[in-house]
């Protein structure tokens, strides 16, 4: 019943976008988001979805690649187009958003074989690399946006911290020993 991505292809031909992570360094940087929302196509990884709903930010997208509909279920979520891998858990389809949009990685077998079966789904136009905020960079390119932003892309720790303060994982630290606690 969902539409695949690719009806978007260039729908935002030139535009600039934003991608929200959850990573730490968004607490301080997520403020300087609000003055250019509305010139921007926003997209945000389910995990950071609340964090960025907590700071007046509807992203025009979410995407999942395999997490509980507990990480995004929040009142918000009508507002938003949901991105959705092939093998997202399946209570996220009990989320009542906007719009879903499939988005099958040609790197997944069953992907390939469902785009085989089905005969009109070009997976390669779906590029992945195991991470929400790579599916977010391929949508942004995907649906034409020529400028990409990215904001709590960490790819590191800030005061022993793994992700924002109001994300869905925000209770992960590094200790001592230098391991992931919650």
């Amino acid at each position: 019943n969902n539409q695949d991505l690719h009806v978007l292809k260039d729908k935002f031909k030139n535009k600039t976008a934003v991608i929200i992570s959850a990573g730490p360094s968004l607490d301080k940087n997520i403020e300087n988001l609000k003055p250019y929302r509305d010139k921007l196509v926003v997209f945000c990884v389910g995990v950071a979805f609340k964090s960025a709903v907590k700071h007046g930010i509807i992203p025009d997208f979410v995407a999942v690649i395999d997490n509980d509909k507990n990480i995004i279920d929040i009142p918000e979520i009508s507002d938003v187009n949901l991105i959705v891998s092939t093998y997202t858990c399946c209570n996220i389809f009990e989320l009542k958003p906007k719009r879903f949009f499939n988005y099958h990685t040609k790197t997944t077998p069953a992907c390939t074989w469902l785009a085989k079966v089905l005969g009109d789904i070009n997976v390669n136009d779906y590029e992945a690399a195991g991470t929400v905020a790579i599916n977010c960079l391929y949508s942004a390119k995907l649906m034409g946006c020529d400028k990409i932003i990215l904001i709590g892309q960490d790819l590191a720790y800030t005061d022993n911290k793994c992700y924002s303060q109001n994300s869905a994982y925000a209770g992960f630290n590094i200790n001592e020993s230098k391991k992931v606690e919650f």
